[in-house]
């Protein structure tokens, strides 16, 4: 397929209203399934390794991988990023920058090899040089799949991507697992992103049906790679950001805080990046076709924004209420003192859907540059909070860290919405009902729960229940309030008329 330009609304079939719409809702809804059977296997291929492998082997691969997403974010470049923003984009331009792409990659991965015998006497274990060797094949293989993908998405081709996501998964897994039993040690972990890698190139190659022509810079290739370079900036500025808290923990409070704090954060993130990733990926594609449209771009966002904190935030309530509960089901009884974190955590992430959002409205309407500083006041916000709150050790850090990572959050939506067809004045109309139903809904729960302690429920059966009637009175409450009947109609309408 030799393609000579890709337009804004130009995708297959065509462009009209309805196919932006349809192809808006089938893609959050396979993307979600995508992330659900995603997130199945990759529990299970977890507790398999688990039960394979020495906890000293995974400890091995843990060293490489912080080193590893370090380089990873240079790896794209954003490019991939860029590919999607863009309103048009010409064969010549999408060529020069898959080279581009490959050519980055391959002077990373030299430079991780090199690299590799310093990291290995960092951590006083020789293993880490193989390890971090066959780590940079991986880096060059994303560099020859990078265009490709982000192709596919520009396209909305949401069912393939889903489809490239669990088989990749799927194969990954089971080449880890025998592997394993075959006695490969810490090498089966290798050995299992390695045919995940190998697995997306190939899809990734078939279905985009594109093949790349010779390199030639074209007059908008620069604006491309400093669009993508501000994407890497504000990536990078995020990955420091989050390290942050797990640096200083450690140093601060020691392993086992850490251990505590870890598990508990991967306990909120996990479920809450099921919602957020499918949300995330339609988001970004759809806004970028619609942002020359105003009406349908304001309209489009607000749907995705009010989805995302519908799905999240009755969930996140209910865990800040019974964070104890979660941790005593999901990790055990020996977890108990992580109970508390995962509540102050929950309430940290309450506003995190404006950040995600925030995020949405830069990139498709080309802001990168105003992300990046926001990036950098995020970093401000985390550091001061974990200046402060280390006065107090674990808990006040983790108090500290809810506090201002909600007013980040919210500082950065309004920002976001400062300009644009989007404005915060709007968001605030359309979205507090979800606030207001969200909280009756968990009161109305913590009212239900003392009546089940008081029958002997089961941890399990109370936690289970207690998560389902938060959602369930969210939506009663919803249905009582005026805007909030309003809303629930127009998403019931998603399926029959044209809203977007």
């Amino acid at each position: 397929m030799n393609i000579k330009k890709i337009r804004v609304n130009s995708f297959d079939p065509d462009n009209t209203s309805d196919n932006l719409k349809s192809a808006s809702i089938r893609g959050v809804a396979v993307t979600s399934a995508g992330q659900g059977v995603r997130f199945f296997i990759q529990f299970g291929t977890q507790i398999i390794m688990a039960r394979l492998l020495l906890p000293s082997e995974f400890g091995l691969i843990a060293m490489a991988l912080p080193f590893l997403s370090l380089v990873q974010i240079f790896n794209d470049l954003g490019l991939s990023r860029a590919t999607v923003q863009q309103s048009t984009i010409s064969h010549e331009s999408l060529s020069y920058l898959f080279w581009l792409n490959v050519i980055v990659s391959f002077v990373l991965a030299m430079l991780f090899v090199a690299s590799a015998p310093f990291i290995s006497a960092v951590y006083g274990e020789p293993k880490l040089e193989g390890i971090i060797s066959a780590f940079a094949t991986l880096l060059i293989i994303s560099g020859l799949s990078a265009q490709q993908a982000a192709l596919l998405e520009r396209r909305m081709k949401f069912s393939q991507l889903a489809v490239m996501d669990v088989l990749c998964l799927f194969i990954g897994s089971l080449v880890g697992i025998f592997s394993a039993i075959l006695g490969c040690g810490y090498w089966s972990i290798v050995y299992m992103q390695a045919a995940n890698s190998i697995v997306i190139l190939i899809m990734v190659w078939y279905y985009s049906n594109w093949i790349p022509s010779f390199p030639k810079k074209t007059p908008g290739s620069l604006k491309l790679i400093i669009f993508g370079g501000k994407i890497t900036g504000y990536n990078l500025i995020y990955y420091v950001t989050n390290s942050l808290p797990s640096i200083t923990i450690g140093i601060n409070s020691g392993a086992i805080p850490l251990g505590l704090y870890d598990r508990s954060y991967k306990l909120i993130i996990t479920p809450l990046w099921q919602v957020q990733a499918p949300l995330a990926r339609v988001a970004i594609s759809l806004l970028s076709r619609l942002v020359v449209i105003q009406a349908k771009y304001t309209k489009a966002f607000m749907l995705l924004l009010k989805a995302t904190l519908l799905l999240t935030m009755p969930g996140l309530l209910c865990c800040a209420t019974y964070g104890t509960l979660f941790v005593i089901v999901v990790l055990g009884e020996a977890w108990v003192a992580a109970g508390v974190i995962v509540s102050w955590l929950a309430i940290s992430f309450i506003f995190f859907s404006l950040r995600m959002s925030a995020g949405w409205l830069f990139v498709s309407q080309g802001r990168a540059e105003e992300q990046i500083y926001f990036g950098l006041l995020s970093a401000v916000f985390t550091a001061a909070a974990l200046f402060i709150g280390m006065i107090w050790g674990l808990t006040g850090i983790i108090i500290c860290l809810a506090i201002f990572s909600n007013i980040d959050n919210v500082v950065t939506f309004l920002a976001a919405t400062s300009r644009g067809p989007v404005s915060s004045k709007l968001c605030l109309k359309e979205c507090y009902p979800i606030l207001i139903s969200a909280i009756l809904g968990c009161a109305i729960t913590w009212v239900a729960n003392i009546g089940l302690q008081e029958v002997g429920a089961g941890n399990t059966l109370r936690l289970f229940l207690n998560l389902a009637s938060c959602y369930f009175f969210t939506g009663v409450a919803l249905i009582v309030i005026p805007s909030g009947r309003r809303m629930l109609v127009e998403f019931w309408g998603l399926w029959s008329s044209k809203t977007i």
